[in-house]
């Protein structure tokens, strides 16, 4: 990767040292003009500007997939069980949207997974059919 370290003089772009790496974080801020730049974490101040990447699947790799599908889709199944019950069953974009907001670290692989393993019973049917069978 290479930058423009940030209140320095020179404006040509250089390879960032890859020690400095671990302690920076990737930022786009909008407003009136969009800024991508690398911040300290510790400070938050942008100490890098205008980085371009080497190789193009950096972007689309990162941040790197919950590799924990097991873990959160048994978080979000526990949930679903609490919040649905077959007197109150939800749809399932309600039940999806809730689990995204109050689910840590849930995504929507963890929660088809997890929508898969619940009760038929709980769930909303579809249309004006009525409920699903027992």
């Amino acid at each position: 990767m290479t930058a423009v370290r940030f209140g320095s003089s020179s404006e040509g772009q250089i390879p960032v040292p890859l020690a400095e790496l671990n302690g920076l974080m990737f930022r786009i801020a909008t407003g009136k003009g969009v800024l991508v730049g690398l911040r300290s974490q510790s400070r938050g101040s942008l100490v890098w500007s205008s980085p371009q990447f080497l190789r193009a699947d950096v972007i689309s790799a990162w941040p790197a997939r919950n590799r924990k599908t097991a873990v959160t889709s048994r978080a979000i199944l526990r949930y679903l069980r609490q919040i649905m019950t077959p007197e109150a069953p939800l749809t399932k974009l309600e039940a999806q949207q809730r689990c995204m907001t109050e689910v840590l670290h849930a995504y929507p692989e963890a929660f088809r997974k997890a929508w898969a393993e619940l009760e038929p019973s709980c769930k909303r049917g579809r249309g004006k059919h009525g409920p699903r069978s027992r």
